[in-house]
């Protein structure tokens, strides 16, 4: 009661050595700048309890600017600094960041960009539902060997969460995620 529930979808690729999280592809489908810590806040809390102890987070757009027709670049730098005041707990977070860069350290240095998160991002945070929707079940559909898995944090404790299109693998994966966020 009184807490923001948010999506935290996990992916595990054959060809990357790193697990990676995608915020809020399910429950919060255009959240304010306020909802928008929340979400960061969940999905931190959440990533420590699996034993990420300072979390990667980036906060997506489509550019690495301020820009002040995309209203996504303004919240994510606003979020940033709470991150880099220490006000969003032990996490390094950075944005705004477009997707390559977030998480290629190559894409970063091509681009001459410097970011905290150095293109290694453990938890990827969409601006709205819609994005980081589109971005979790694309990764999932076009990732040969992709293994994922969804919950729901924010609540008394984790609800395990599968689309109807999922695999009956990704569905118990969503329930294992729940069962070890909820020791």
């Amino acid at each position: 009661p009184g807490e923001v529930w948010s999506h935290i979808g996990m992916l595990e690729f054959p060809s990357h050595q790193r697990t990676l999280f995608i915020s809020d592809a399910a429950v919060n489908a255009a959240p304010d700048s306020d909802r928008k810590v929340q979400i960061v806040k969940n999905g931190i809390a959440a990533l420590q309890k699996l034993g990420i102890e300072k979390p990667r987070v980036a906060l997506l757009s489509a550019v690495e600017t301020l820009t002040s027709g995309m209203p996504s670049t303004i919240d994510a730098a606003v979020i940033a600094m709470l991150g880099q005041r220490g006000q969003l707990g032990n996490a390094v977070v950075d944005g705004p960041l477009a997707f390559d860069i977030a998480i290629s350290k190559h894409c970063l240095e091509e681009k001459g960009i410097t970011s905290p998160v150095d293109g290694a991002a453990d938890l990827l945070v969409g601006d709205k539902l819609e994005s980081a929707n589109a971005l979790f079940k694309g990764l999932v559909l076009f990732s040969a060997g992709a293994q994922s898995g969804g919950v729901v944090v924010g609540a008394r404790i984790p609800i395990a969460l599968g689309a109807r299109s999922e695999s009956p693998q990704s569905k118990e994966n969503a329930i294992v995620l729940a069962m070890s966020l909820s020791r």
